[in-house]
């Protein structure tokens, strides 16, 4: 079998060794994934954090992640609370991917189209225009009732970054009083 010169005590002072370069090794380990964000002291700033961290996500709309110290960050979900009587969106929701074909489909007020339509534009991170075009009433616009409507959308692949979709009421008088604009963000796939 094996045989060790100079008997038990080298034997013992190579284990004493081992173990004291196994548990040195387990204390940089330590302290280098320390360093990574498992840390206590990590920042939080916004809602994509805030999950990242591994807390919870409550279970409403728009959705909200609680740190442990009781921050409260909500995920963007554009204007759509504030504008949900007049429009409301189907396709694309808020955060969602999309692709070089955006099918848009939703709901609005006979007042946010005229002559059955109004304009679209999609804008990258930078606010610049990407794409844009019309959706069209699915049926009579002239009403102050709900009424369904499409359109689409190509645009060529750019970069994976977020951007926004803003779907404006038609304003043909042009006052500034009119105005108004449902804006979806949304991520580039």
């Amino acid at each position: 079998m094996f045989k060790f010169v100079g008997g038990g005590k080298n034997l013992t002072f190579i284990i004493a060794v081992a173990l004291f370069l196994l548990l040195l090794v387990s204390g940089v380990f330590f302290l280098y994934f320390k360093e990574l964000g498992v840390s206590e002291n990590l920042v939080i700033s916004s809602y994509e954090e805030c999950v990242l961290a591994g807390n919870p996500v409550l279970e409403s709309y728009p959705p909200q992640c609680v740190t442990k110290d009781g921050q409260t960050f909500s995920e963007e979900i554009g204007n759509e609370l504030e504008l949900t009587n007049e429009i409301q969106m189907i396709n694309p929701r808020p955060n969602q991917l999309i692709e070089k074909t955006l099918e848009i489909s939703g709901q609005a007020t006979g007042s946010w189209l005229f002559e059955g339509q109004t304009s679209v534009k999609l804008y990258d991170t930078n606010n610049n225009i990407v794409a844009e075009g019309i959706v069209t009433a699915e049926s009579n616009w002239m009403t102050e009732e709900m009424v369904p409507f499409k359109g689409t959308l190509n645009f060529t692949q750019i970069d994976p970054q977020k951007g926004r979709l803003v779907i404006e009421k038609s304003n043909p008088s042009g006052l500034e009083e009119n105005k108004k604009e449902l804006a979806v963000p949304i991520y580039f796939k």
